[in-house]
């Protein structure tokens, strides 16, 4: 075959060379093991040898602070950030890192503990709007029975996501950055990006439901005081929208604005709960707050009108009247609300109030101890508010008759001991808290992802460092603009419960995953989780997403899919290494541990090995001997078999080594190193996909075997070697004969070892850009097999071979072979 091809790329395993006192390990993969460390795995101040023949290299020590702020002072960097250490001077880089982190810690000072860093805001976080505005008419609607079964449902689903994002957030040393950064840095940047894009929708909506909930306290508080008619949609919406400005406004200054009230905020909450369960306890008492008898206002037919309802506290012996469901009994607390309630609808609506378990972990970098605080502190909250919740389904079920439940929409503040107003104003305060909070931290999510790179898409929203994320405030309050537009608070939150759904799905799923598929990176020291607690939690949720609506369903795993796949391919240059890698190498383990070596004849397939002579010059630039057969190569592809480049360079051992010596030249492992990223180059030219490999020897024929006996794995193993016809083959001398020799030697190699051989002749081939026209002829001898019927076969699935006809011409031999039978077998081959 005359053949001519332009230089493609490799795919290049590195070499290490490691010896009984020194190893090369480099920069990033030392700053890599120093932020993968768990708790425990390493106390401050212990010795950890590089590179010894009993120890891991590239292991190290971290204290709370990133490795990155101090891995830049470093000693012993060579010039091209490669670490050269023998044992004691590994020691010194890692004590010294030790020391300089912990001093660090120390000037900075402790940090907040486990109450007031992580259970106070994740339970101002969890108790939201709807356990003021929506719990006591949930109860009315689907009774004390199934009223317990979907909150114990939703409250379930939060505690195993809870259970998987405590394996996440002590997997290794946590540093700032939050849930996003714990989920994105453990999980990988492709999941962590669609994790995180999940969780800011929520964020950005949950805030509007909140706005919302402000506005129907606003509306009870002071009914006349409205910019449009009370109870009307459109007013919901003008107040939201001017709320949400305010709102904006407020964030935009800065996070300490926020923060410094979040205190505040969160004992108003503890505050007004504590009003509402000593209202139930209580009862109605003359002369303080509601009587056992009051009137709501109500719509009735676009009109408004008061009607009378009771209540008696939890003497009144209601629990067995509202012990059942009431789907079909009249509603008027919300007469725009026309859907036809049953559970699940009514989990879809209450999902939203057991969320905010990721609030500890957002405030991961000013925590003392985050791999301990955020798992004990966040299931104390997750636990604290599921057994609130379900009291309050009991005392909501005794209190009331089903009358007042369904009609009264505020009856957490009817019932509120000693002033109604109390609980009105406590509602009004913490909505706007957890509004502002979910703006602030959907807004710093947004401009986290943007800022990783992974979606360039968004790249517009990432803030400098130090500076305010306004770009991406704006596109929060653009979001909430659109989920106040729809001006109900029954519709909005089934949307943000899909939203939340999606997010605690993929954390489960991909906690399970990285158990079942034993990557060595996923260590962490929280006992309580199990693979299978995980499974559960995924299958759940997913449960949960297609009762809940089939459609949006689908639609939330395809948006979170294309989130997936456009952050896996913009994720190649992320350094944070991915546990999915483990998912990967483990299917590709077991593919290779049960494909059998012996392949049967109609599954046969060509796996090229391309054996060319290569030499890099001195500077650095990579030659292929035989750049032609690369061509060649990528024309036959459509086998889809593999291909493995392998370029034999041969050279003197004094040109790898000082005199002989056992270190090797700083300058001549550069031109390795250059020499590999043009092998990928070369493969890339040629669109090549496959694997590059060049051996260093001092014999061209010693690499030639090395190439055939080591390249491949099991049933992934090349079976055809493809070469080019030596184009010195006819020169007299010494010089011909070598070439003659080495030659036989490759042919002989791959006889042995039952290869394929496949020669190339000449010196051009068509051009990838080639559009070919006219006939592949093929002289095929009966006794060469099937191959040379194969080739033109894969030739022609490639566009330059196209438009071409086969053309097959037998050469039978006369006292043997029967021309009438060779060409029959032929015709039905």
């Amino acid at each position: 075959l005359k053949s001519r091809a332009h230089l493609g790329e490799a795919r290049w395993n590195r070499v290490s060379v490691h010896g009984s006192e020194f190893c090369h390990s480099s920069a990033e993969a030392f700053r890599s093991s120093l932020g993968s460390m768990g708790d425990g795995e390493l106390e401050a101040g212990s010795e950890v040898v590089l590179g010894s023949n009993d120890s891991a290299a590239g292991a190290g020590a971290q204290i709370g602070s990133s490795p990155d702020k101090h891995l830049s002072s470093l000693e012993g960097l060579d010039s091209d950030g490669q670490l050269w250490h023998n044992r004691e001077a590994s020691a010194k880089v890692v004590r010294r890192h030790t020391a300089e982190t912990k001093t660090a810690m120390e000037e900075k000072g402790g940090g907040q503990g486990m109450v007031f860093g992580v259970v106070f805001p994740t339970t101002a976080n969890i108790l939201g709007v709807l356990l003021f505005l929506r719990l006591p008419w949930i109860v009315g609607k689907a009774g004390v029975l199934q009223a317990l079964g979907l909150v114990a449902v939703c409250c379930s689903c939060t505690f195993i996501t809870t259970l998987s994002l405590s394996a996440v957030a002590t997997n290794g040393k946590i540093m700032g950055g939050g849930s996003y950064f714990l989920i994105s840095r453990s999980l990988g940047p492709a999941l962590g990006a669609g994790v995180g894009l999940c969780f800011y929708m929520a964020n950005s909506i949950g805030a509007a439901m909140y706005f919302m909930g402000t506005v129907e306290a606003w509306e009870i508080a002071f009914p006349d005081a409205q910019i449009l008619e009370a109870g009307t949609v459109n007013n919901v919406r003008v107040t939201g929208f001017l709320i949400l400005a305010v709102a904006l406004v407020v964030v935009s200054l800065g996070i300490k604005f926020v923060t410094r009230a979040g205190t505040g905020f969160l004992m108003i909450v503890f505050l007004t709960i504590l009003c509402m369960f000593l209202g139930c306890l209580i009862g109605p008492v003359d002369g303080v707050g509601t009587g056992s008898t009051y009137e709501v206002d109500v719509t009735i037919d676009d009109a408004t009108e008061a009607i009378e309802v009771t209540w008696a506290g939890v003497a009144g012996g209601y629990i067995a009247d509202n012990f059942g469901p009431g789907y079909d009994e009249e509603q008027l607390a919300f007469p725009t609300d026309t859907t036809e309630y049953s559970f699940i609808a009514l989990m879809a609506l209450w999902f939203p109030a057991c969320t905010g378990i990721m609030a500890g972990s957002n405030r991961s970098a000013d925590l003392k101890d985050p791999g301990g605080t955020i798992p004990a502190g966040t299931l104390f909250a997750q636990g604290a508010t599921s057994i609130c919740y379900l009291c309050f389904v009991l005392l909501y079920g005794a209190v009331a008759p089903r009358v007042t439940l369904l009609n009264d929409k505020f009856f957490a503040a009817s019932s509120a001991f000693p002033l109604k107003q109390m609980v009105i104003f406590g509602v009004m305060a913490s909505t706007i808290g957890a509004g502002l909070t979910s703006l602030l931290s959907g807004s710093r999510l947004l401009s986290a992802i943007a800022g990783d790179g992974t979606l360039p898409i968004l790249r517009f929203f990432a803030a400098s460092p130090g500076k305010e994320p306004r770009l991406a405030l704006l596109a929060s309050g653009v979001l909430c603009v659109l989920a106040l537009a729809v001006g109900e608070l029954n519709a909005v939150a089934p949307i943000l419960t899909m939203f939340f759904l999606m997010c605690y799905t993929c954390v489960n799923a991909s906690c399970a995953i990285l158990v079942l598929v034993n990557d060595p990176n996923w260590r962490p020291t929280f006992r309580y989780h199990h693979w299978a607690i995980s499974v559960v939690g995924a299958v759940l949720c997913v449960w949960m997403m297609f009762a809940i609506s089939p459609m949006f369903a689908l639609l939330a795993i395809v948006f979170c899919f294309l989130i997936f796949v456009y952050a896996a391919h913009n994720s190649h240059s992320v350094k944070w290494g991915d546990g999915f890698q483990g998912m990967k190498f483990q299917l590709a383990r077991n593919v290779l541990m049960k494909m059998d070596l012996t392949q049967h004849t109609k599954n046969w397939r060509p796996q090229l090995l391309v054996v060319t002579g290569a030499s890099i010059s001195e500077d650095s630039s990579l030659k292929i001997d035989d750049p032609e057969i690369l061509s060649f190569a990528s024309q036959l592809k459509g086998g889809q078999g593999i291909t493995i480049i392998g370029g034999v360079c041969s050279s003197q051992s004094s040109d790898f080594f000082s005199d002989g010596g056992p270190f090797m030249c700083s300058n001549f492992r550069q031109r390795i190193i250059d020499g590999q990223n043009e092998m990928k180059k070369v493969m890339q030219e040629n669109s090549i996909a496959g694997f590059g490999r060049i051996v260093y020897t001092d014999d061209f024929s010693d690499g030639l075997m090395s190439l055939v006996q080591m390249s491949g794995l099991g049933a992934f193993q090349p079976n055809c070697v493809l070469a080019h016809w030596p184009q010195g083959w006819d020169t007299p001398g010494q010089q011909g004969q070598d070439q003659r020799a080495r030659f036989l030697r490759l042919v002989q190699v791959a006889v042995v070892f039952q290869k394929v051989m496949m020669i190339a002749k000449g010196s051009s081939f068509p051009a990838l850009s080639d559009r070919l026209t006219g006939n592949v002829d093929i002289w095929w001898i009966v006794a060469d097999g099937g191959i040379l019927l194969l080739l033109p076969f894969l030739l022609k699935k490639h566009k330059v071979w196209a438009h071409c006809r086969t053309r097959l011409f037998a050469v039978a031999e006369e006292v043997c072979d029967d021309p009438a039978v060779v060409q029959r077998e032929l015709e039905t081959y």
